[in-house]
């Protein structure tokens, strides 16, 4: 039951109490005003200016290559070479099949895709 905009108040809480106890008359038939009403779930919505997030590009760590053997529903076990992500520079392309590792997640290029760096780090996927 949405209440009005605006802070909270003993009123607006003694309305809500009242629109619960009128909303369980017409469900249940039945209702108990006097009855205390116990708030479980507040849902809020906020809207508010922030200024402008500005992404500052990504420091490159060392390259770091191996190579697996990875399945494939396509090709079975193919040869697939494994980046470490903070290794990968702005501009660069790597064509898959290739494995993308970072320390929160992996990345997994199929074959036929490409992945691309972008210029504040992002990893873009697109079929070739």
């Amino acid at each position: 039951m949405p209440i009005a905009d605006g802070p909270v108040t003993r009123e607006g809480l003694d309305r809500l109490a009242a629109a619960f106890h009128d909303k369980h008359r017409q469900t249940y038939g039945h209702a108990n005003p006097e009855e205390p009403v116990q708030l479980v779930n507040l849902r809020l919505t906020a809207i508010g200016r922030l200024p402008g997030l500005r992404l500052a590009a990504p420091v490159k760590a060392p390259a770091r290559r191996t190579m697996r053997e990875v399945w494939f529903p396509e090709t079975g076990f193919a040869p697939c070479a494994v980046h470490w992500r903070d290794g990968l520079a702005a501009g660069e392309t790597l064509a898959g099949p290739v494995i993308i590792e970072a320390m929160d997640a992996t990345i997994v290029v199929p074959p036929g895709w490409i992945a691309s760096v972008d210029g504040v780090g992002y990893i873009r996927l697109r079929r070739r």
